[in-house]
């Protein structure tokens, strides 16, 4: 016997269990089923990185943005309206133009080659100080 009363209980068929097999919480998983039980403990993980990842998850337009600021701190010259990336995300470029717009921001051979070519068809358009002009 234990500090803490008997280490062994007696189960229903009169056999001896541990201690730990006769509390409330015990009843409880039993009485859910072992199925049940693995069910919410993957919903409940997946809840957790599900969680997780939409606080680390980053739109085409953050992405852009980061890139310009990156592009500004390294001294690129974004005047003359680069492209920063043919593939920012899946299907989205990121472009610089000219604010306000000149027409020569409008030709497809100013644009990013990969929406230009129909490869990508969404596109994050920024100033040359990273201003969003447009999102498409």
């Amino acid at each position: 016997m234990s500090p803490y009363g008997d280490t062994y209980t007696h189960g229903e068929g009169g056999g001896l269990l541990p201690f730990w097999d006769s509390t409330p919480l015990h009843h409880i998983y039993t009485s859910c089923g072992r199925t049940t039980m693995r069910t919410l403990t993957v919903f409940l993980v997946l809840i957790l990185v599900c969680g997780c990842a939409s606080e680390n998850a980053k739109t085409p337009t953050d992405l852009c943005l980061a890139k310009c600021k990156q592009a500004l701190s390294s001294n690129v010259d974004l005047s003359n309206g680069p492209c920063l990336s043919n593939q920012i995300a899946v299907d989205w470029v990121c472009d610089i133009a000219h604010s306000p717009r000149i027409e020569a921001d409008n030709l497809l051979e100013n644009r990013c080659e990969a929406f230009a070519r129909g490869e990508a068809h969404h596109f994050v358009e920024l100033d040359a100080e990273c201003n969003v002009i447009q999102v498409y």
